[in-house]
């Protein structure tokens, strides 16, 4: 799959340490189908290693939410969300605590329902084992079983419990090209 984006870098300080150069805009993706919620685990080479969380990322240069909501579903799980049939039926923001004197993050969470059948398959070959160890299908009942990253154990029981069967309306992406 091909993306229009320009991504984010990376800069080393003096010392070695990696800091990503980015909007500070991050999607965070809750993908349910059925009753069963797409988590993944963490690589060694993102921070939170070996911790689940939902599909998310930064929002890269000349890029929607809603272009990210795709891309990060997509290198993260290697799953299509645009094969499948879904509904995205819910979005809300977080404004994060300053973890640092320069940087502070907004996440913007999208909650996808995916209206198939059967459920997708994940393909895990596809994807950098650096970043991503393990991608697989929970059902909401065993989420107590998982160590998650960014709270987004306490996103997927929101979504739960607050949004998967509101009728809330669809939402668009409009982009304006300069």
């Amino acid at each position: 799959m091909k993306f229009k984006n320009k991504p984010n870098y990376i800069v080393k300080d003096s010392k070695g340490k990696a800091e990503w150069i980015s909007r500070s805009i991050a999607v965070v993706t809750i993908v349910c189908w059925n009753d069963s919620y797409l988590i993944l685990k963490r690589g060694k080479s993102v921070s939170k290693t070996n911790l689940w969380c939902s599909p998310c990322g930064y929002l890269d240069w000349d890029e929607s939410t809603l272009d990210c909501l795709k891309r990060e579903v997509w290198e993260e799980t290697v799953l299509n969300s645009l094969v499948h049939s879904h509904e995205i039926i819910g979005q809300y923001d977080i404004v994060s605590e300053p973890g640092n004197s320069y940087k502070q993050d907004i996440a913007f969470h999208y909650g996808v329902v995916i209206n198939s059948p059967i459920q997708p398959v994940l393909d895990t070959s596809g994807i950098d084992p650096n970043e991503v160890k393990d991608v697989k299908w929970i059902n909401f009942s065993e989420l107590s079983k998982f160590q998650f990253a960014f709270n987004h154990e306490k996103r997927i029981t929101f979504f739960e419990n607050e949004l998967r069967n509101m009728p809330l309306p669809k939402i668009n992406s409009i982009r304006y090209d300069r």
